[in-house]
């Protein structure tokens, strides 16, 4: 057929043209009733859809079209009655069950006959993933945003709680220009202050830098901070000449400026040499600073041979006590210390005292934990003497006069008719001879002072399988262990405790003792099968259980140069290994 004088396609061209429009285009194409039966569809919807174009002809567009119910249908017919094609997105359900998005254009057209729908539907999964992924990426931006923003507010929190005179000052100041710059410049002195302190604080709280490291540091802190040309810490003492004196400790020094730590006027100083005016105000907690051309001349010169111009000095307290002071030198301008800077660089002044004020405490806490162990370690040397003095003492006055004493009644048992008596008597020089035997093993075992400390542990080994049924074992290397006497003295008292504990509270069938020698070192090992224990917690309370405890052993041994080692775990036992210097390796401390 061809076209008319109109110029319009006729009926065959135009279904030639559906015909190749539904062949050929790249979305999936159905057509379907008022009713939603639907009528055609092209190759494309039926791959898209997995299902044939038989199967697609039996079927309802509510079968693959899930969003599509009566009254969803109804609402698409009444939307297309105006005559204007609508666009829709739902989701097309395949043969398998499962769904892809799509987006959908439909458009009403009429045959003549009855009224058609035709959907032409493309799938947007890719669409709909590129669109989730920039969805996901916007809420992460925002989200990075709102926490800069956090971030930010947080800051700016501090800063005006930190700040917040200052910014009152501002405030009052921005009435006109002059006044606003002053306000500006204040505001960006205290700032830097503010960072400074914030800084100089972690340096002071931190427990892994040492007193120099950590006041040189805090002073380099301060010199940029204050703008200073040299920052530095006096610290007092007494002289029995000079009475009270100061010297220079510590200092940061700008580029160009001459460092006077190396200078030997500053290092004994004594305040009754022209400074008695520094003693007087700094000791009352007060400041000394400005010009130095405004000073006594007795300061000015020693001041003025150090190219000072002007200088600010604030007492340092550590405790209760005058420390010293710190000092800020200005070399190049005859400055003005203002207040703000008087009253920041006084906060880093109390910093410092309160620093210094804890590592002397901590020294003196040192010293006295150092002191107790000693004290600790001398009494139960002492113990262990007075142990053997009185050991020694029933052995020879009263085991000898015991013993001699049966000899006699022995002999005058066989000269008298009737010995009974005198047996009775023997009996009972006997059986105090056998205690005071007894006691003088518990108080001094002779074994230890006779035989050694290899041959004293086998004998307390003996000891444990005789009095609590233990299994006993012991083992030893057979290499010369050379000991001070007092250190085997303390190892023979640890194992003798260690095996108490474990007949008292183990509940073990067996114990192993074992001696091995290193190159500097005796470590002796303990082990038992029993409970045993968790070790989380293990500390100061070790010595609950026993006469000396394992705290009491551990510290006894660190300050003799030693140290002990727990390993245990509930229902597997206990591993404890005590090692202590050989003769000539020890320096009375632990090792670090």
């Amino acid at each position: 057929m061809t076209p008319d004088d109109s110029g319009s396609m006729g009926k065959a061209e135009h279904e030639t043209l559906y015909h190749a429009l539904m062949r050929h285009t790249a979305d999936a194409i159905i057509v379907y009733d008022l009713e939603g039966q639907i009528l055609d569809v092209n190759e494309y919807a039926s791959t898209a859809l997995s299902y044939t174009r038989e199967e697609l002809l039996s079927m309802r567009i509510s079968d693959i079209e899930r969003d599509f119910t009566p009254d969803a249908l109804q609402a698409v017919w009444d939307d297309l009655a105006d005559g204007i094609p609508i666009t829709i997105e739902g989701k097309a359900r395949r043969k398998d069950g499962t769904t892809f998005p799509i987006e959908a254009r439909v458009v009403l057209f009429s045959t003549g006959e009855r009224p058609l729908v035709i959907v032409s539907a493309r799938n947007v999964t890719e669409r709909k993933r590129a669109e989730e992924e920039a969805r996901a990426a916007h809420e992460k931006l925002r989200k990075a945003h709102e926490e800069l923003r956090d971030a930010h507010n947080h800051l700016e929190k501090r800063v005006e709680e930190r700040t917040a005179e200052l910014l009152e000052t501002n405030k009052l100041l921005k009435k006109n220009i002059a006044e606003r710059r002053t306000g500006e410049k204040v505001l960006a002195t205290r700032l830097r202050y503010e960072r400074a302190l914030a800084d100089c604080s972690k340096v002071l709280q931190s427990t892994d830098v040492n007193i120099n490291d950590a006041l040189t540091e805090t002073l380099q802190l301060l010199l940029p901070a204050s703008q200073a040309s040299r920052v530095y810490i006096f610290e007092n003492f007494d002289d029995p000449v000079d009475g009270l004196c100061s010297r220079q400790t510590f200092e940061a020094c700008a580029p160009g400026v001459a460092p006077q730590t190396d200078n030997p006027a500053l290092q004994h100083a004594p305040y009754k040499n022209g400074y008695g005016r520094w003693q007087e105000v700094l000791s009352r907690g007060e400041r000394i600073m400005g010009p130095v051309d405004s000073f006594p001349e007795a300061e000015r010169k020693v001041l003025q041979n150090q190219d000072i111009l002007s200088i600010l000095v604030l007492p340092i307290r550590a405790g209760c006590a005058w420390y010293g002071f710190i000092g800020f030198d200005d070399t190049t301008t005859r400055r003005e210390w203002g207040e703000e800077d008087v009253r920041l660089l006084r906060t880093v002044a109390e910093m410092i005292g309160t620093y210094i004020h804890r590592e002397q405490a901590g020294e003196k806490l040192l010293a006295y934990q150092e002191q107790l162990r000693s004290f600790a370690s001398e009494l139960a040397l002492t113990e262990e003497r007075e142990r053997r003095r009185i050991a020694t003492a029933l052995h020879d006055t009263i085991g000898q006069t015991l013993a001699l004493s049966r000899i006699k009644l022995a002999a005058l048992r066989e000269s008298l008719a009737g010995p009974d008596h005198v047996a009775e008597v023997l009996k009972l020089i006997e059986q105090a001879i056998q205690n005071t035997r007894s006691l003088t093993i518990q108080l001094s075992p002779p074994v230890l002072y006779e035989l050694g400390l290899e041959a004293a542990i086998e004998w307390l080994l003996e000891q444990a399988e005789q009095e609590h049924g233990l299994a006993a074992e012991f083992e030893d290397d057979g290499l010369p262990k050379p000991l001070d006497h007092d250190i085997q003295v303390l190892l023979f008292q640890a194992v003798r405790e260690l095996l108490a504990n474990i007949a008292k509270y183990a509940k073990a069938d067996r114990v192993k003792v074992a001696l091995a020698r290193t190159h500097s070192a005796l470590a002796i090992t303990v082990e038992d099968d029993g409970v045993g224990f968790d070790t989380t917690g293990i500390g100061p309370q070790w010595g609950k259980t026993g006469g000396f405890g394992l705290f009491n052993i551990s510290e006894r041994l660190g300050h003799l140069g030693g140290s002990l080692k727990v390993k245990s775990e509930p229902g597997r036992g206990t591993r404890i290994t005590l090692s202590a210097p050989l003769t000539g390796r020890h320096n009375g401390r632990a090792p670090a």
